[in-house]
């Protein structure tokens, strides 16, 4: 799965694909919210909620790693090691499995239920 098939998902199939095919990388806490970040194939997602009454806040999607720079201190180096040696082996398709070809009839637009 691709930065931009990912954006056009609905929150819950994004969380579905994170959950599956994301690399969780490391959590942060930020005043009422709790930030988590994952990779996932050439970028990555910062997922924001809400600690008391666990709504989602925001998920934010990023093809750069200049976001990273508030996360430095925090990333272990063997995590990101280890994500590496995976995208070397998986590949997500948009129907959200790792390796397999795009069936007939799934899509981003099916996935999202349109």
């Amino acid at each position: 799965m691709d930065f931009y098939d990912f954006l056009e998902l609905e929150d819950d199939a994004k969380a579905f694909v994170l959950w599956h095919h994301g690399v969780y990388l490391l959590s942060s806490k930020k005043g009422p919210r709790v930030c988590k970040l994952y990779a996932l194939d050439d970028f990555y997602v910062e997922v924001i909620h809400e600690v008391r009454e666990g709504h989602l806040y925001a998920i934010n999607t990023y093809e750069s790693i200049d976001f990273l720079d508030k996360y430095l201190d925090q990333i272990d180096a063997p995590i990101l090691e280890r994500y590496k040696d995976y995208r070397r082996s998986q590949t997500v398709t948009p129907n959200g499995h790792p390796n397999a070809r795009p069936r007939e009839g799934v899509s981003v637009r099916t996935l999202n239920n349109e």
